[in-house]
């Protein structure tokens, strides 16, 4: 199991970078992905996801970030309703993004951030599976992508 606090306090965002620069601001963002405010969630969501995968690129926070978002999907707080859809979905959707941008880039590039994204995926697949059963039939059309998508060969 993924502790999310763990990743946060133990992870030198200082030191990572995404699409813009410094990751330093990525924790307070994520935190913020468990919000009561659906327009806060939108707003750091957004960013996140641009940061973090922009052009479905990874970046060495990426995979930190995508740890954290694994561990908070179980979360009650997930079952909320984010632009029509279960944040829980987007979420899954997104690390479906992570994945597969880690697999296609192995393939043809070294960046930073690719191995350490391809590296988590068995966690990313636990974590996800976990939820093949959810009653929301976004959620598990969302498990059954990202599940397709990261199937070892």
């Amino acid at each position: 199991m993924i502790d999310a606090d763990a990743i946060l306090d133990g992870t030198d965002w200082a030191e990572l970078g995404h699409a813009y620069g410094s990751a330093e601001d990525v924790p307070e963002r994520l935190r913020a992905l468990l919000s009561e405010d659906e327009s806060r969630i939108a707003e750091v969501w957004d960013e996140l996801a641009n940061a973090l995968t922009h052009q479905e690129s990874v970046y060495p926070a990426t995979a930190p970030a995508a740890l954290y978002v694994a561990a908070i999907l179980s979360d009650p707080r997930t079952d909320v309703r984010f632009q029509g859809r279960p944040l829980r979905a987007e979420l899954i959707d997104w690390l479906e993004i992570v994945a597969a941008g880690a697999i296609e880039a192995e393939e043809y590039t070294s960046e930073p951030g690719v191995a350490e994204c391809t590296a988590i995926i068995p966690q990313l697949r636990e974590a996800v599976a976990a939820h093949a059963g959810d009653t929301d039939e976004a959620i598990r059309e969302s498990v059954e992508t990202f599940l397709e998508t990261t199937e070892p060969e």
